[in-house]
Order: C-alpha cells, then structure tokens, then sequence
C-alpha cells in the first residue's frame, strides 16, 4: 500500500519528531510511503521558490495524493494548505487518517469525522501511542478501500442521483452503496448463502 503523508512546515518546527515517526512506523509496517516533500522541505527553501516552482510542487503534490491508497495527516499544528489536500483526498474517496497531538483540538476535526466513513481522527500524547496507532490505522484503511465500479446509467437516475446528493448531503456513491448495504442485508437467500 503507498501511503502520503503530510504536516505543516510551522508544525514540523515542534512536531517535526512525531512526523519522523509516523513515517517510519509506515515503513516497518512494509509499505511505501510519500512524505519528502514535507520531511525534506523547510521555510527558508519555500521562501525561495518562484510562484512557477510553487505550482509545479503543488501539482506534484496532488498527482502523489492521486496515486496514494491512502492519506495520513499530522495535524497538531493547523493548516490551510493541508486542509485543502484533506479536502482533496476526501473528493477522491481515499480515507484519511488525522493524528492529532496538539493541547487543543481544532473545531472542525470533530465534525470532520463524520463527514466520511473513510475518515478517522486519532488524537495521541506520546510516541508510544503513535506506535499503538499508526499500525491499527494501517490495518483500517486496508480494510476501508474500496474497489472501484464503474456502470452506466440513465440520464433520469443521475439527475435523481444529483438530487439526492444535493438534498440529503451525500455523495452519489455513499447513497448507492447504502442502497446495496440495506439490500445485502434484507436479503435472507444471499445471507443464507454467505454463512455456509
């Protein structure tokens, strides 16, 4: 599994060692993670960067979101940029795993957690708890990843599938895999057939 990972600069001043450690717990775990271009980037070479140069590393950026399963965030310090990068992983539908170690947690962690089922805030102390945790998030978001499916449908079910997605808040595809759920569910020759 390829894993991004990503903080701010402002907090890798203070959490820089927790970033460090998410990373290399990733790794021992056997899978590939992307998080150069916060571990190996500082203020003073940002600072230097032409606006061309900040467009082709945002670029860069969210093409390794893109090819990620998954997407870890240190988010003890805020972030507007790294919020955007939330916000695109969670339109891709990758899950998105928040660790948080901060004395103050920001508002909008809590509610962000029940935007997404894909979606988990895991608030630590120490190192010892990021060793407890990174492992356990590893194992949700293979459990979390969906397989993709693509189908056809008429213009009159995606105008309702518009609809719904605008009235009820959610996204075509948590509203049709609901529909799928419930009916998995109901159906008693499918369960009986599952259990054997």
């Amino acid at each position: 599994m390829t894993i991004f990972f990503s903080g701010t600069l402002y907090g890798k001043d203070q959490f820089g060692d927790r970033y460090q450690k998410i990373v290399d717990l990733v790794k021992a775990g056997g899978h590939r993670i992307i998080a150069d271009h916060i571990l190996l980037s500082s203020h003073e070479e940002i600072q230097k960067r032409s606006s061309k140069d900040d467009t082709r590393e945002l670029k860069k950026i969210l093409e390794n979101v893109k090819r990620s399963d998954a997407v870890f965030i240190e988010l003890s310090h805020a972030s507007t940029s790294v919020g955007f990068f939330i916000a695109q992983a969670l339109n891709l539908g990758k899950p998105v795993i928040i660790f948080f170690g901060g004395t103050q947690e920001p508002h909008i962690l809590k509610s962000l957690e029940s935007f997404s089922e894909k979606m988990a805030v895991v608030r630590y102390r120490d190192t010892a708890d990021l060793e407890r945790e990174v492992p356990l998030m590893v194992d949700f978001v293979s459990e979390v990843q969906d397989t993709r499916f693509n189908f056809f449908v008429s213009p009159s079910i995606a105008s309702y599938l518009d609809w719904v997605s605008k009235e009820k808040r959610v996204p075509r595809s948590v509203y049709l895999r609901k529909l799928i759920d419930q009916d998995m569910a109901e159906n008693e020759e499918y369960n009986q057939d599952s259990q054997t």
